[in-house]
């Protein structure tokens, strides 16, 4: 595995990708060069294919055939530990590139994305609860039925769920999602309402919410009105988060996670895995302004992210470590790409290249 992954965007300049591409080859051994083809003329991309197929374990051309954002489009592909999009015709020296590595041993915080990151991003019902004389096996039934059609990933938890049960539903007369909020469904003449508790207030539902020793996503199910019961789900920690986590405090190295999940989610992770600082219930805007937070406080720092939608966070850091890969159609283009990349490389690659 190399250590750090470059993204060059194929210009339309024959001499500037030879100064580039050349400058790359000082640091070939530690260095993947991804060179995202768009719009570039057939002179350039045969400059960036005689590269690729010279030092085919150095250089990768990628054709950017959904003409979506350079940085995008060569995240999903990195193996490297680390991530820099060069853009600048000022970059393109060999000691610029010496720099962007020795720049490294300057991060004193990391700043991290949940799911996907510390977590697998499998979703599971953890818990069930009926409220009532309602029944286990008819809130997952009127939950499956509400998430029927659903690609988000708890809603495929709940179908999941329903099937490892061998629990029977009816597809709804009448179904409507609410963004943020949750699904609302009509069976049998009466309203089902599948979401939180935002949901649950805005058409006014009546009952207690239930109290639960488990921490995850709560989804409250409710029938005509009345409040019937709750299904819990979490994601699950990655098998070597919390040896990622001590080993990069053992450096010295503040640890800090963002996620839109509740705080009692959040909180239950950090103790578990040893992170330092949490922020919960944080949309995509309010990450973006807690990492340039971190940024003001500590300085240099790294963030890392699952790869897929981490773009905005990228560009506000110096480096940026992609979890794992993604974009099916993509990744189709390219060859011999791994799929993920270990957590304790993280803390173990700082170990190798800077002997902390």
């Amino acid at each position: 595995m190399k250590l750090l992954t470059i993204c060059i965007p194929c210009y339309n300049a024959i001499e500037y990708m030879h100064k580039a591409l050349g400058s790359c080859l000082l640091l070939k051994d530690e260095l993947e060069v991804i060179i995202i083809d768009k719009n570039s003329t057939d002179e350039t991309y045969e400059v960036a294919m005689e590269y690729q197929n010279e030092y085919p374990d150095t250089f990768k051309v990628i054709k950017n055939t959904e003409n979506i954002d350079d940085i995008k489009c060569a995240y999903q592909y990195t193996t490297g530990l680390y991530f820099k999009l060069l853009n600048s015709y000022d970059w393109f020296d060999q000691a610029s590139l010496v720099r962007v590595i020795e720049t490294l041993k300057d991060i004193t915080s990391v700043v991290m994305d949940k799911t996907g990151t510390i977590t697998k991003g499998n979703f599971k019902v953890q818990d069930v609860i009926p409220l009532g004389n309602t029944t286990r096996h008819e809130i997952l039934s009127l939950a499956a039925s509400c998430e029927e059609s659903s690609t988000h990933p708890i809603g495929k938890s709940i179908m999941e769920a329903a099937k490892d049960e061998n629990v029977t539903y009816k597809t709804p007369e009448n179904a409507k999602e609410i963004a943020g909020h949750g699904s609302v469904i009509t069976i049998d003449n009466s309203e089902i309402l599948a979401g939180n508790k935002k949901l649950m207030a805005q058409y006014h539902v009546t009952g207690d919410y239930p109290e639960t020793t488990s921490y995850g996503t709560e989804v409250f199910l409710a029938k005509d009105g009345v409040l019937i019961g709750a299904i819990v789900i979490a994601d699950t920690l990655k098998d070597d988060a919390k040896s990622a986590i001590a080993s990069l405090k053992a450096q010295n190295l503040h640890t800090v996670m963002l996620t839109g999940d509740s705080e009692t989610t959040a909180n239950a992770i950090a103790k578990e895995t040893g992170i330092d600082e949490v922020y919960s219930r944080l949309l995509p805007d309010e990450k973006l302004a807690k990492l340039q937070e971190q940024r003001s406080k500590h300085g240099a720092v790294m963030f890392v992210g699952d790869g897929i939608n981490d773009v905005e966070m990228l560009q506000l850091v110096k480096h940026g470590i992609a979890m794992g890969n993604a974009i099916p159609k993509l990744k189709s283009v390219a060859s011999e790409i791994t799929d993920s990349v270990d957590n304790d490389g993280i803390a173990q690659s700082f170990k190798k290249h800077f002997n902390i």
